[in-house]
Formats: C-alpha cells, sequence, structure tokens
C-alpha cells in the first residue's frame, strides 16, 4: 500500500499538487500552467534552476511534467504499461515540438508520478528521454514514500 493516497486525486489534482511542490522546491523561476493547454509543459523553466533542499543546480531549459495513472496504487494494479505509453507520446510530442522550433532543446527533464516505479522502469524512461533531454536525466535521492523520477 502507498504511503500517500495519490490516487485518489484525479490527474487534475495531482498535476496542481505537482506543480506546487516543484515551484516550493526551485523557486519562482519555474513557470506552471494547468489542464491542457500547457502545450506538454506542466511546469518549465527556461533558465537554470537550484533545488532549495539539495542545493544541486539543474541546466535550463527544463521541463516538469506530471504523469497520473488512474488506479496505480490499487491491489494487483499493473499501471507500468500505462506509465512507459505515456512516456513514449511525450517523447514523441517532445520531439515533434523540437523539430517545429516550438521548444529548445531540453536539458533537463522531470516526471513526477503516482505510480511506483522499479529500477528497471527508471532505465527504461530514462533510455526512452535520453536522446531529446541531454546530457542529463536527474535521479532523487531514494526516500520512503517517493513516487517522482527525475
Amino acid at each position: 500500500m502507498s504511503r500517500y493516497e495519490l490516487d485518489q486525486l484525479g490527474f487534475y489534482q495531482f498535476e496542481w499538487l505537482v506543480q506546487v511542490l516543484v515551484k516550493n522546491e526551485y523557486g519562482f523561476a519555474v513557470e506552471a500552467w494547468g489542464g491542457h493547454s500547457d502545450h506538454g509543459r506542466d511546469a518549465y523553466s527556461h533558465k537554470n534552476i537550484q533545488s532549495v533542499t539539495r542545493g544541486v543546480s539543474y541546466p535550463g531549459p527544463i521541463v516538469f511534467q506530471a504523469k497520473f495513472v488512474s488506479g496505480a496504487n490499487a491491489a494487483g494494479a499493473k499501471p507500468l504499461p500505462a506509465l512507459l505509453a505515456a512516456c513514449r507520446h511525450e517523447k514523441k510530442r517532445i520531439e515533434e515540438r523540437i523539430t517545429k522550433g516550438q521548444w529548445a532543446q531540453l536539458q533537463s527533464y522531470f516526471l513526477y508520478t503516482n505510480a511506483p516505479i522499479e529500477i528497471s522502469t527508471r532505465k527504461a524512461i530514462k533510455n526512452l528521454l535520453a536522446r531529446r533531454v541531454r546530457p542529463t536525466l536527474h535521479q532523487p535521492h531514494k526516500r520512503r514514500g517517493n513516487s517522482s523520477y527525475q
């Protein structure tokens, strides 16, 4: 069972929670949008940012995305296929936006999800996105109840 009942939020509230947490951690350099008009950027920074709690700097431009998987923490749930499908879709959208000149080449990408993620899934997501997110994908420090992949 998950330490937090993130599945109860729904996608919209989960996205807003992530935006609040990101702005709190990285400050006002992070812009946030909501709903479907965010053009794939739940939050974004065109410049470098620094973590308040860890003091780590991340190069910009940076995209933060929230991926909510319905029922991800329910007993017997298998959320990984849905999460990987969402990441493949986002990779395609990121490539399209960069190719069309709508986005600059990303330097950092943060993915937040309510789905529990194993190390093998983290690696699969990193490999999937690595071509368009250079040179770094960020992995958080191991924390109990952590449900984010950076």
